[in-house]
């Protein structure tokens, strides 16, 4: 199960308020699911050479990001209504899911929440 940052927390609120919500999302993703403090994101965007792309790649509509990840073995069915909200089922025979869909971020420039 992918985890998702306190987004109340004052360290959320500063990191997403100086890098844009998509940018903090992806420091957070490769800190392994902790907010960090505005330097050590920069340091976990920059040291892959993302800062400066992100905002060139080109935008995926949700259902192409459904499609790659169902192409990619990573989730399994159909989607799930729950509280508003559309869920899928990450495919539990997937050793260390969390990597594979760092995989997937550094590859498309996607944030998934």
């Amino acid at each position: 199960m992918i985890s998702c940052p306190n987004k109340s927390s004052k360290e959320w609120k500063a990191l997403s308020s100086e890098l844009g919500e998509p940018k903090a999302m992806l420091a957070y993703i490769r800190n392994g699911a902790t907010i960090p403090d505005v330097t050590k994101a920069r340091e976990l965007i920059t040291n892959r050479g993302m800062l400066e792309s992100l905002d060139r790649l080109p935008v995926l509509s949700e259902s192409g990001i459904m499609d790659t990840l169902r192409s990619s073995n990573l989730i399994e069915g159909g989607p799930i209504n729950s509280d508003g909200r559309i869920y899928y089922q990450l495919n539990p025979n997937i050793k260390n899911i969390g990597y594979e869909l760092s995989k997937f971020t550094d590859k498309f420039g996607a944030v998934l929440e």
